[in-house]
């Protein structure tokens, strides 16, 4: 038995049974979809975290392209002047900035936050999705260990981990 689909028309091959019969009546049964999703980032580093004070400023830039077949959706309704139809916002690309900065000894400073680049009608520029503040206490002795105090105003959490 086969499956062959192009588009619209599916047909269906039974080798024991005529090829006429068992393609009457065949429907759309088979679809394949494919698309691009990607990652850019960006990592600018100062300092060795040797210090006790000042010695590390971090900063990380990662732009993601969740699908890129939407992108080219939106760029063919935008110079088609079909901009008021809705947008799907989870295939929007994201920019995740991510900022760190050495208080005193072990102590590290982070804010996370996660913008979205969506261009919905009424919507104009990056949109603020998340944000996240931590301080970070890096155990020494464990080698990788580390306590991290969080807190997200967003989400309205916090929480303190011991991560090993």
């Amino acid at each position: 038995m086969a499956w062959a689909s192009a588009g619209s028309g599916s047909l269906f091959v039974n080798p024991t049974q005529d090829v006429e019969r068992s393609s009457i009546g065949a429907q759309n049964r088979v679809r394949f979809l494919a698309d691009l999703f990607g990652s850019v980032c960006y990592t600018f580093q100062h300092g060795k975290f040797r210090n006790l004070f000042g010695d590390l400023t971090r900063i990380d830039a990662r732009l993601d392209i969740l699908s890129a077949s939407d992108i080219a959706q939106k760029v063919y309704n935008l110079l088609s002047a079909q901009s008021n139809r809705p947008s799907n916002e989870l295939s929007s690309p994201k920019i995740n900035l991510i900022y760190q900065q050495q208080v005193a000894g072990p102590v590290v400073f982070r804010v996370d936050s996660k913008f979205s680049l969506d261009s919905s009608p009424g919507r104009h520029g990056p949109r603020l999705e998340d944000v996240i503040y931590s301080l970070n206490y890096s155990l020494r002795i464990l080698g990788s260990g580390k306590v991290v105090a969080w807190y997200s105003p967003g989400r309205k959490e916090g929480m303190v981990e011991l991560r090993l």
